[in-house]
């Protein structure tokens, strides 16, 4: 544990090796775009007389890939940006999409995640009660919390408080005597956290 600026550091800072620039996407993209220079150079040097050829199977590539990024459902901003790189670097821009667009990397991950949420579907009971009296106020509420739950196995309950604070400063403050007050286990959950004040 270390301790610099007021600040309580509880993990070694990573280091930012050879290694983890070599398999970072820059690399990967770099390398293929040099990769497809060197073709291009040595198809010249080699085939001169088949370059027309080349640049027309090249060219048919290049808008068949825009084609097919018209075609996508990507978001429009995406579309144009894989546009832009497969017009530049035909070769290397369409395998990068393709592993994009396949995602090897997290579908391990992804299958895991959903085979314990259907396993764990029975264990998060939805009390018909707390069901019948969202029917009650007639806001529709009932019919999103059955979708959430149906669709996420997120039930709701009655019975619970939520308490909103307008400054992170508040809630800061009020965190910090509801960590004094805990008896038995402490859960906290957030979307973004780093090593910090906050943190440590």
């Amino acid at each position: 544990m270390n301790a610099t600026d007021g600040i309580i550091r509880l993990a070694k800072p990573k280091k930012k090796g050879i290694l983890r620039l070599i398999f970072s996407r820059l690399f990967i993209i770099l390398l293929m775009i040099v990769l497809q220079i060197l073709i291009l150079v040595s198809i010249y040097d080699w085939f001169k007389e088949y370059m027309p050829h080349f640049t027309a199977i090249q060219v048919l590539f290049t808008l068949l890939m825009i084609v097919h990024l018209f075609n996508s459902d990507m978001d429009s901003s995406a579309k144009l940006t894989w546009m832009v790189i497969i017009s530049i670097f035909p070769v290397p821009g369409t395998i990068f999409l393709r592993v994009t667009e396949t995602d090897v990397g997290h579908r391990a991950i992804k299958k895991r995640i959903n085979q314990l949420i259907r396993e764990s579907n029975d264990a998060l009971k939805q009390s018909q009660e707390v069901i019948d009296e969202l029917v009650g106020d007639y806001s529709g509420t009932d019919d999103l919390c059955r979708y959430v739950n149906r669709t996420g196995c997120f039930p709701i309950y009655n019975n619970t408080q939520v308490t909103y604070f307008p400054l992170g400063e508040d809630k800061f403050k009020a965190m910090l005597e509801g960590l004094e007050k805990a008896e038995k286990y402490i859960f906290m959950e957030y979307f973004i956290i780093t090593e910090g004040y906050m943190w440590g």
